[in-house]
């Protein structure tokens, strides 16, 4: 069982399962919370909504924030990402057109976790979204 807290350790001595169902649970990720501001502002973190404007008439599709973000911002989700990176949707990245393809062949500079720096041979290697299926 997991417990996101603000560090307090009071959920952990407090075991019973009268304690738990008074708890906020968030269902799809099997998580307490000890407190409703903590859930809520997850709950907040989870949804789809363009981070450029606040839209979020997506009804949970990501299609159709995709194709908000294209045609009202031209900017672009690296399909990729969308379906491995484990963050926060608001937490995805958008790009231009020049920038995610500069994205799928080198990642990002700015972002280690982007950032294809080639071998140890100094070769270069597939990026880190062109590697994934």
């Amino acid at each position: 069982m997991s417990f996101p807290t603000h560090g307090t350790g009071a959920i952990s001595d407090a075991g019973s399962a009268n304690a738990l169902q008074e708890l906020p649970y968030d269902t799809p990720w099997e998580v307490y919370f000890d407190d409703r501001g903590s859930h809520d502002r997850v709950a907040r973190l989870k949804q789809l909504q363009c981070v450029e404007c606040g839209w979020n008439e997506c009804n949970k599709k990501i299609n159709k924030l995709k194709e908000h973000v294209e045609t009202a911002h031209g900017l672009h989700f690296c399909d990729v990402c969308l379906a491995s990176r484990k963050v926060f949707p608001c937490e995805q990245r958008l790009y231009t057109s020049r920038e995610l393809q500069r994205h799928m062949k080198l990642g990002d500079p700015d972002d280690p976790e982007l950032y294809n720096k080639g071998d140890q041979r100094n070769k270069r290697t597939p990026s880190w979204c062109t590697d994934k299926p």
